[in-house]
């Protein structure tokens, strides 16, 4: 699976900053033009992350 870290390229903080697009907006457009293999990792990473999130936040609502 490919990690957060190579979603960057090559571009630097500072050159991305001053593109003027947030990351999330970097995000979706390398995944527009990613390999559906790719896609397909991002989606499963992004779902095990939510479950985790959810499973995290359910816990605690039990707890109190």
């Amino acid at each position: 699976m490919t990690t957060a870290c190579s979603l960057g390229g090559a571009q630097s903080s500072a050159a991305q900053e001053a593109s003027g697009q947030t990351r999330f907006g970097r995000t979706v457009q390398f995944l527009r033009d990613a390999p559906p293999e790719l896609r397909g990792d991002f989606a499963a990473i992004a779902l095990t992350n939510l479950s985790e999130a959810y499973m995290a936040e359910a816990q605690l609502a039990r707890a109190e």
